[in-house]
């Protein structure tokens, strides 16, 4: 007879790393070089995530004032360039796959700070000070975050899941910061 059990979970042999969800968190460990690398990973991973959101909803605010005074639609249908930054996932993931992660790291961050300054310099000028900058830190973002996840994966790969969990936790503590009253 046929359980739940062996209908839904492939046999495999049990991992014998005791390292469970909230060690991940913390520094004091015997892997500790490599969770150090994982606790700088997750911070940087929810500062950019915190960046992020800070310029999508700037920019709404922008918009939506003087000189452009966009109606909620347009400012949505602007919101459509950050699809770019995910339609690119892919591409990026070949070209971390061929380099170093920390090149790709620090690849995202210099696009990421370049539209930064674009957006600083350009924002209130024209609509393209808005929409590349926009354009252009979802793309180098998205290149970071995928550098980032490879980093992670490679550190110890009987944690990978439980590494990559705190990852995703940090990223969405990033997201929400920023999105207080």
């Amino acid at each position: 007879m046929v359980n739940g059990e062996d209908v839904f979970q492939v046999p495999h042999p049990r991992p014998s790393l005791y390292l469970y969800f909230f060690q991940c968190w913390y520094v004091p460990h015997p892997k500790s070089i490599k969770l150090t690398c994982s606790v700088f990973c997750r911070l940087v991973r929810q500062s950019y995530q915190l960046v992020l959101t800070g310029s999508w909803t700037t920019s709404t605010f922008l918009l939506s004032n003087d000189p452009y005074n966009f109606t909620p639609l347009k400012i949505g249908l602007l919101g459509l360039l950050g699809l770019l930054g995910a339609m690119l996932a892919p591409l990026w993931g070949r070209l971390v796959d061929k380099i170093v992660p920390w090149s790709g790291q620090m690849l995202g961050s210099i696009m990421c700070l370049i539209a930064m300054v674009i957006a600083l310099g350009a924002a209130d000028i024209n609509i393209a000070g808005v929409a590349i900058p926009l354009m252009l830190y979802d793309c180098g973002a998205q290149l970071f975050v995928v550098s980032n996840g490879y980093k992670v994966a490679g550190l110890y790969a009987k944690a990978r899941a439980r590494l990559n969990s705190c990852v995703i936790l940090f990223m969405f503590m990033g997201q929400v910061s920023f999105s207080h009253k």
